[in-house]
């Protein structure tokens, strides 16, 4: 009798916890109802229109290159490859616009009635563009000529001013022409006009071999002097 009440007992109190238990779990938020919460009523994106067709956009068959559009062909090069050969770069362009240099040398005085003397030269010029520049080149040469004038060092020295029109000045031979005043050609102390031409062969970027023939024309005198120069300077 006794384990009668006791099984009895039991039946009643574990549908009491179950129910119990049932409750509290569907109190809590089921995940399901927890992101279903979070959405929107409605997608965020929505579809483009579409775009109205133009009948001038359509693909063109072209079996030949040059028989293209000439607003689909490229941009021509218009640099001519012949002309950058015939004016090789010593070591790519030059930078800068100025042009300025500074040596010595020698005049040779065979075939030409000179002394041969030595040779103080200068050079600043000016890049026009790729191809020309203008240079002055100022010359002082020391010559031996006395003339009775006792020595004296500026009447005993010759000074050449020229101004050059310089022909390819980044190329490796780069000649040039112009014209200026020579002053106490012969050592008589005269200032006269003057012809002059050459070539500065850049043998580097920053060396310079220049071979220089100057026409002196003496009014004073009525004589005419040809002189010939051979220098070497620092370009910079």
């Amino acid at each position: 009798m006794s384990f009668y009440r006791q099984v009895l007992s039991s039946a009643h109190t574990v549908p009491v916890g179950l129910f119990a238990f049932l409750s509290i779990f569907s109190s809590c938020p089921t995940p399901v109802h927890a992101q279903s919460a979070g959405l929107p009523s409605r997608p965020l994106w929505s579809p483009a229109s579409e775009e109205p067709f133009s009948p001038a956009l359509k693909w063109t068959t072209v079996d030949n290159f040059g028989q293209m559009p000439a607003a689909f062909l490229p941009i021509p090069s218009r640099v001519d490859p012949a002309e950058l050969a015939a004016r090789p770069r010593v070591e790519g362009p030059y930078k800068g616009r100025g042009i300025f240099g500074i040596g010595g040398g020698i005049r040779a005085g065979i075939y030409t009635g000179d002394p041969t003397n030595a040779v103080l030269t200068t050079r600043a010029g000016y890049k026009l563009d790729d191809n020309f520049a203008i240079s002055l080149r100022p010359t002082n040469i020391f010559s031996d000529y006395n003339n009775n004038n006792n020595n004296d060092f500026f009447n005993n020295n010759e000074f050449r001013l020229p101004l050059t029109l310089d022909i390819f000045h980044g190329s490796f031979i780069s000649p040039y022409i112009g014209g200026g005043v020579a002053t106490n050609a012969d050592g008589l102390g005269y200032t006269d006009g003057m012809f002059t031409g050459g070539l500065d062969i850049n043998i580097t970027k920053y060396l310079t071999l220049g071979l220089n023939l100057n026409y002196i024309y003496q009014t004073n005198i009525d004589d005419t002097d040809w002189e010939a120069l051979g220098m070497l300077y620092l370009r910079f």
